[in-house]
């Protein structure tokens, strides 16, 4: 009798271990649970309510069918909403407690939300700092100098978002974040081909949503026209002048970008010496010069930059001459024109040595 109730006891002691087990584990549940709803990030993608806010990829935002909204002045745009407004202020709290790029990037979304397109760069370019080797970390850093091109028009934007797309690319070419955001920055920067490329590299990893929109991108681009389709969409760039879109053709097509030099701003250069316009001229070189420092900048190639250096240092029409049969030449080569070629080519030598 007394061993039955020294069982009972044991099985009574027994149960009440696991119930009280199961009531802590049940309550730490419960608090992860609210934790998790109450997360700023959770919250802020509720307030996302299923809508894609932009165009490129951000890593952790799901995917929705991208509407373009035009929007207009400033002045015009949405006043945040009092919910998206205290979401960010938490995320700037939590960078405080904890310093790791993740809540860096959450909270640069954020700031893209509210329209502070420097302050959500400043924080992307912090964690890439942190953590350089973050392939996706570089592909959320292009898409809000994508997002940012596009509310200011600042084409410098572009520029920095190809290059820190393709990094993502170089650091896990197996995510199709980084592919999705250099194909946009390509599109975006006219290299209809190249952008083709990376939409088709996107299309070829995984096979979600985003794989879909990345195969429909690439096939409703226009074709290129080849070599010259690409100097047709850089030569613009080139012949206004302006800093930033002479950096944009050396970064996106750096061979071409050198090609106009030697083809079209030297020959206008050459064409100003012959006919005596020196201040013309004086212009023409400050522009090449421009653009080779530029190339310089992107390759390491100081090849025109001494090209221009030495055509400068020449007096009168001799080395303009002298470059315009050059040029000459060129063109009788790639027409197979071999015998007018050497005869142009005759002339170089003859104008430049004597």
């Amino acid at each position: 009798m007394k061993g039955l109730q020294a069982v009972r006891r044991v099985a009574i002691l027994l149960v009440s271990v696991l119930v009280i087990l199961s009531a802590v584990v049940m309550i730490r549940t419960t608090r992860h649970s609210r934790s998790a709803r109450h997360s700023p990030w959770l919250q802020l993608l509720s307030l996302l309510n299923a809508r894609r806010p932009f165009e490129p990829r951000f890593t952790g935002l799901p995917f929705a069918r991208w509407i373009q909204v035009r929007s207009g002045s400033k002045s015009e745009r949405q006043a945040p909403t009092p919910e998206l407004l205290l979401v960010a202020a938490l995320l700037e709290k939590q960078i405080q407690r904890d310093q790791s790029p993740l809540i860096y990037k959450q909270a640069a979304v954020a700031r893209l939300l509210l329209n502070e397109w420097d302050a959500s760069v400043s924080l992307l370019e912090s964690a890439v700092a942190m953590v350089p080797e973050d392939g996706s970390l570089r592909s959320d850093l292009a898409a809000a100098y994508l997002v940012r091109a596009t509310a200011t028009g600042a084409s410098r934007d572009l520029v920095r978002a190809l290059d820190s797309a393709k990094r993502a690319t170089v650091a896990n070419p197996e995510a199709p974040e980084g592919w999705f955001n250099f194909g946009l920055a390509l599109e975006q920067l006219g290299l209809n081909e190249a952008a083709r490329q990376a939409w088709q590299q996107a299309a070829a990893i995984g096979s979600d949503e985003w794989t879909r929109e990345a195969a429909w991108r690439s096939g409703r681009l226009p074709r290129d026209e080849g070599r010259a389709g690409a100097l047709a969409q850089i030569e613009p760039m080139v012949t206004q002048g302006e800093s930033g879109a002479m950096l944009q053709a050396a970064s996106t097509q750096p061979d071409l970008a050198g090609e106009l030099i030697e083809r079209r701003i030297l020959r206008d250069w050459a064409e100003a010496v012959r006919a005596h316009d020196l201040r013309r001229a004086k212009l023409v070189v400050w522009r090449a010069r421009d653009l080779a420092r530029d190339i310089r900048r992107v390759t390491g190639d100081t090849l025109y930059l001494e090209l221009i250096a030495a055509l400068d240092s020449c007096t009168g029409a001799r080395c303009a001459d002298g470059w315009l049969s050059h040029l000459q030449a060129l063109e009788k080569w790639e027409r197979d024109d071999y015998a007018g070629a050497r005869d142009a080519s005759d002339r170089v030598v003859f104008r430049v040595t004597n």
